[in-house]
């Protein structure tokens, strides 16, 4: 028996999915080839050429994906960052409903800050390179950069650093924004790069399991309550 000939809406419905298919599947590709340059050669080294290139797309396609390099990075970080925040925020909300008006503790809001990045470091998909980029746009002053790592920084920063306060009574303004900034140097600096100790010390570290959530939260905890 002859098969009933297929809808032209059925023919037209599953090219529509294909084109979106293969778009989803472009646009990841770029974000890859992009995400390991930048976290090579910097974000200012970085052309859409030279990803035209290394993607063997054409400039035009990147610029209709992205529109720009700016928009680019935006993009590689909303991929990793966002369900980032989205966790920490959540950990944190939960934390602070079991403290109550109580005084929270600052090793937990700690693990509630930097777990959810460690984590998503050490089991997302090519995420070493973007641990690498995330190092590198920490320190990096164009100001198009600035903005992006500023935008998904702010998100749940601002949440953060108010608990971080509530914990941390006794220090000063002056005190507590100095250790502020040495938790996000150490959180930065530990995941983007050890390879220049580790060489030194001869020693191998693991940048992601539960042994290095533990004592980068008790590094950072001991230094807010140093006296």
């Amino acid at each position: 028996m002859a098969k009933p000939p297929r809808s032209l809406e059925s023919e037209t419905g599953q090219t529509v999915l294909k084109q979106r298919s293969n778009g989803l599947a472009t646009r990841a590709a770029i974000l890859d080839a992009a995400e390991k340059m930048m976290a090579e050669i910097g974000y200012s080294s970085t052309t859409l050429r030279k990803l035209a290139t290394e993607t063997q797309t054409n400039i035009a396609s990147i610029s209709y994906h992205f529109g720009s390099k700016a928009s680019l990075l935006r993009g590689i970080y909303e991929r990793r960052m966002s369900a980032v925040n989205k966790k920490r925020r959540a950990a944190l909300q939960a934390y602070l409903a079991e403290v109550g008006d109580g005084s929270p503790d600052i090793e937990k809001l700690l693990d509630c800050f930097l777990r959810p990045l460690i984590e998503a470091f050490r089991k997302g998909r090519g995420t070493r390179n973007f641990s690498r980029l995330y190092g590198r746009t920490a320190v990096d002053s164009t100001p198009e950069v600035r903005s992006v790592v500023l935008e998904f920084y702010n998100e749940t920063a601002g949440e953060f650093l108010f608990a971080f306060r509530r914990a941390c009574p006794e220090l000063s303004e002056a005190e507590f924004a100095r250790r502020s900034i040495f938790l996000y140097g150490a959180m930065t600096y530990s995941l983007a790069e050890t390879r220049h100790v580790n060489g030194v010390l001869q020693v191998a570290t693991d940048n992601g399991g539960e042994d290095f959530i533990q004592s980068i939260v008790s590094f950072t905890a001991a230094g807010f309550k140093a006296r």
